[in-house]
């Protein structure tokens, strides 16, 4: 059990990795099943959501993710849980992170029991480590991790990334050619798909400029492969790298080329990017001149800012690590013996020397004019982000760069006037802002700039900028997103105060800061709201239009596009009447009219539709009708099949009855159909529901006679859990609420036993029932139709049904009249019966003698219409392949004939040469050589003579129009005679 468990969390962490589906429809996919499930499922829907949405650069949301993954996690779920974690984590560039998901993961139970999880944390070990820069020791794990790969894993996605990796860290270490050997031993892996084939195709395209083959246009083409492949899965973060590489792919080649493909990377970077990425984009434009600013800057100055940007990140990194600590339940990091503490304090000390470092170095070294372009380039990195949080941490970041301070925080004032400080600025605790807690309060309040001359007097509110010094601390409110911010920017004692220029830069960056924040805020509102749309109208199952005031179709999802079976390009931004295949959907929605189940023909089918009004216009729900009736079958377990087309007949008493019928399915009154078994009762029921407004609902049918007294009860009405012995746990619903708003058919109601007629005749006047056992009263929406072959009236006479009863269910009262009183419309039903059985079995039409047909019309057909489509089915099956034509009087009908003493109908010449039509030259022919068989007694020679053909051609005649057996029958006293083969009758 504990390998299978482990298999499934290693494959649950790579697979996202794998595939060439989309990772926003993965997304999509994930969510749903996130949503929909419990327990362990939903902690596996749960991860897989939150690596494919660290794939798409979406850190905020992945990380939400894990946690929810973690709180729900059982024991047995952790180690699952820490490794998704970690591979979150080394997508958004937090090493601290990744070390304490895996040290989770390894003591977590179970985990040093499986292979492939010990492979696994040691192969994201290794990535751990690459992202940290220490090179050879992630050349040592990558190593170790492939040789802890189980063989049977050969060929999978574990072993490509694990190869990947081996290859990646080994070119971070100058080992170009190891790098070479490990990616081509994945070269034509089955588990190369998906991101793991892209990864692999940048990486040897890196390995490609380092080693100087294969040529430039080689490379590009791999690149070209990779880009495409990245473009359709969307993986922001992999797509900008790839950019990155074709950058110095095309350097030597192209004048301003790399810029282009720099530029192309810089946006996506600055959604997705680490750190790390970020910093080697910055080094790239330095090298492929950009900007000015990039040109301006000292060597000396460049690195120390990068510096301090790593120090912040990793500074941000460990106290997030310590965040997930507490969160799985362990002790925050800094009270273990743990490496982690002594990286906390190394990081914090390393911050405040690389901010000394950088004022000793911008104050020697910056123009004014130098501070003016970073003004502008920071103004256009905070254009570039969009989530608020990622704002908030580059603000204090941003200001750094702007003033070189060594005090420089983000602190938010909550309701009780309490400080608190947001991580992100400099190395400066937050009790340090304490003292502050007036001038941040009073700068909020007045929203407008306060200069601190100490660290106990506050300057009044900025009226204008002196050309001296201005003061120790600045106070710069941040207005939007809802919040009560304040950058705090001070300098040191040794520095001097802040001055003017400096006042203005931070005055100026405060209000871009601000425009950012509300800019944020407002997209992140209205990405949600977007977004939540989406996902909701992607989640119904159902159609969705989304009309406006002037019914313009505004928004709709997936399955109204299947339905409506058009583009969206085709109805966006247009109305329905515009559309020539949705005019009659167009037609039906009026204006602030809501449709309730209506029903639109279009030229691919019916729709059912329903609308609501609201506020700014109307929402459609449309849903297939086949669909809709398919499920209510499916539910119910019956389904109306026949319309009234089906019933065939020119009787005029029959069509008066189908006519009645008709017009009583316009309305939902109890109807009584009666007439003899046999006669279509239930075929016109179920044409009756099928013509009415009920059609898209249920029809329910049962045999009343069928069920014993005892158990009608319960088919009928249902039951309640508990009501008697045997009843299922859960209750069962009866025919009478499965029917819904549909048609109940109470098939042979004459045969209903007193005591339920009693209280069926009680729901038809409350028109509500109760379950047995049950209280709830349960509404009678259902239409009631009732059929019996027995005489009601008499009945009531006999006292065995009840006259109340009688008068509630024949509100409209149907009577099938018996096949013997319209026999005139045996013809047709014969022709009808004879080619619905020729089309089910597909072979030719197939038609009866006129000797046949004139005995079908003199019998009495005691079973009606289903006697006389059965006992055509069973003549035609017996029919030879080569024959169409049925010749012989079935022995039911003949002996019934016989008994009744009515002579029976014999083919003979004046029966091949009717008035009224002209035959056929083969009927003629088959008539003819009847005709002599039955002249010559059966014998075939003299019949054959008499023809005047060979006898030969007269066997097969015979055979062909199947004559042999009735003629020896009737010719020879009944004894069949076989027939000769050709070489014998020869």
């Amino acid at each position: 059990m504990l390998r299978k468990f482990s298999s499934k969390t290693v494959s649950l962490v790579v697979s996202p990795l794998a595939g060439d589906e989309s990772l926003e429809l993965r997304l999509a996919e994930a969510r749903a099943r996130f949503e929909k499930s419990r327990n362990e499922l939903q902690v596996e829907a749960a991860l897989d959501c939150a690596i494919i949405a660290a794939l798409l650069g979406r850190r905020a949301e992945a990380e939400s993710l894990v946690s929810r993954a973690r709180a729900l996690a059982s024991p047995e779920k952790e180690a699952q849980v820490e490794l998704a974690s970690a591979l979150v984590m080394i997508e958004a560039g937090y090493p601290a992170r990744v070390a304490g998901a895996l040290e989770r993961a390894e003591a977590a139970p179970g985990f040093h029991e499986e292979p492939t999880s010990r492979a696994l944390s040691q192969i994201l070990h290794a990535q751990m480590l690459l992202l940290d820069g220490m090179g050879a020791a992630a050349v040592r794990a990558a190593l170790e991790g492939l040789g802890t790969l189980p063989p049977d894993t050969e060929g999978s996605p574990l072993a490509v990334i694990a190869h990947l990796t081996a290859a990646e860290c080994l070119l971070a270490s100058g080992d170009v050619t190891g790098a070479t050997v490990y990616l081509d031993r994945v070269a034509g892996s089955p588990g190369r798909t998906g991101l793991l084939a892209a990864r692999a195709e940048v990486l040897q395209a890196r390995i490609g400029l380092a080693r100087g083959t294969p040529g430039p246009e080689a490379i590009r083409a791999i690149l070209d492969r990779a880009l495409t492949r990245l473009g359709r899965l969307g993986a922001l973060r992999d797509l900008a790298l790839a950019y990155m590489t074709y950058a110095h792919a095309v350097a030597a080649d192209e004048a301003g080329g790399a810029v282009n493909w720099l530029t192309r990377a810089q946006p996506l970077l600055a959604k997705a990017g680490t750190t790390g990425d970020l910093r080697q984009l910055r080094l790239a434009f330095r090298s492929f001149g950009r900007r000015k600013i990039d040109q301006i800057i000292d060597a000396d100055v460049f690195s120390v800012v990068e510096a301090l940007r790593e120090r912040h990140a990793r500074l941000r990194d460990i106290l997030s690590a310590q965040r997930d600590a507490r969160a799985s339940g362990q002790l925050p990091l800094a009270s273990l013996p743990s490496p982690l503490a002594k990286v906390v304090d190394e990081s914090l000390e390393s911050v405040h020397l690389a901010e000394e470092a950088l004022i000793g170095v911008m104050e020697h070294t910056l123009l004014d004019r130098e501070r003016i372009s970073q003004l502008v380039a920071a103004s256009q990195q905070l254009s570039s982000l969009e989530n608020l949080g990622e704002i908030l941490g580059a603000i204090p970041r941003l200001a750094m760069m702007l003033i070189p301070a060594a005090v420089v925080g983000l602190v938010e004032v909550d309701a009780a006037g309490e400080l608190e400080y947001l991580p992100g600025g400099s190395a400066l605790e937050a009790s340090s802002f304490e003292h502050l807690r007036q001038s941040v309060v009073s700068a909020l309040q007045a929203k407008t700039l306060h200069v601190i001359t100490d660290e106990a007097s506050v300057k009044q509110p900025l009226r204008s900028l002196e050309r001296s010094a201005g003061g120790r601390y600045a106070v710069i409110p941040l207005q939007g997103a809802g919040r009560c911010l304040s950058l705090v920017v001070g300098m040191a004692e040794h520095q001097g105060p802040l001055f003017e220029c400096d006042i203005e830069q931070l005055a100026v960056f405060g209000s871009l800061s601000s425009a950012a924040m509300t800019r944020a805020s407002s997209s992140a509102a209205l990405r949600q709201a977007a977004a939540r749309d989406a996902a909701t109208l992607a989640a119904i199952r159902d159609g969705i239009l989304t009309l406006d005031q002037d019914r313009v179709v505004r928004a709709l999802n997936h399955a109204a596009l299947r339905l409506l079976r058009v583009g969206q390009e085709q109805v966006l931004g247009r109305r329905l009447q515009e559309v020539a295949a949705l005019a009659p959907l167009g037609e039906m929605l009026r204006p602030g009219k809501p449709l309730t189940d209506e029903i639109v023909a279009l030229a691919h089918g019916d729709l059912l539709v329903r609308s609501q009004p609201y506020e700014g216009g109307t929402i459609i729900t449309l849903q297939e009708l086949a669909s809709v009736q398919r499920l209510a079958h499916k539910l119910v377990g019956s389904q109306a099949r026949f319309s009234f087309e089906d019933l065939i007949g020119k009787d005029p008493a029959f069509l008066a009855c189908l006519e009645d019928a008709r017009l009583a399915a316009r309305s939902d009154v109890p109807i009584l159909i009666t007439g003899e078994s046999g006669t279509g009762k239930e075929l016109l029921a179920q044409a009756i529901h099928r013509a009415s407004r009920k059609a898209v609902f249920p029809f329910v049918g049962i045999n009343v006679a069928a069920f014993p007294r005892e158990l009608l009860e319960s088919e009928l009405f249902g039951y309640e859990r508990g009501a008697f012995t045997g009843a299922r746990a859960g209750g069962n619903p009866g025919k009478f609420e499965l029917a819904d708003q549909g048609t109940i058919l109470l098939d042979e109601i004459g045969d209903m036993p007193l005591e339920m007629q009693v209280k069926l005749l009680r729901v038809l006047q409350e028109r509500v029932f109760q379950r047995l056992g049950g209280s709830r009263d349960i509404p009678l929406l259902a239409r009631v139709i009732a059929t019996t072959h027995r005489d009601l009236e008499m009945a009531i006479g006999e006292g065995a049904f009840r006259l109340d009863l009688f008068h509630r269910l024949r509100v409209v009262h149907l009577r099938l009249p018996a096949l013997r009183e319209r026999r005139g419309d045996i013809p047709l039903l014969v022709g009808h019966h004879l080619q619905r059985y020729a089309l089910r079995q597909g072979r030719r039409s197939i038609r009866v003698a006129p000797h046949v047909m004139a005995a079908f019309e003199a019998y009495d057909w005691p079973g009606n219409v289903r006697e006389l489509a059965n006992l055509l089915e069973g003549a035609a099956s017996l029919l030879p392949d080569e024959q169409d034509v049925i010749t012989r009087i079935p022995p039911v009908v003949e002996r019934a004939l016989q008994h009744r003493g009515a002579p029976t109908p014999r083919a003979s010449s004046s029966t091949f040469l009717p008035m009224d039509r002209v035959l056929s030259f083969e009927e003629v022919e088959r008539s003819a050589f009847e005709h002599a068989l039955r002249h010559c007694a059966g014998n075939v020679a003299q019949a054959a003579k008499a023809l005047g053909v060979a006898k030969g051609t007269f066997y097969s005649k015979i055979r062909r129009y199947g004559l042999m057996a009735q003629e020896h029958q009737e010719g020879m006293g009944g004894t069949a005679k076989r027939l000769p083969s050709r070489q014998e009758a020869r």
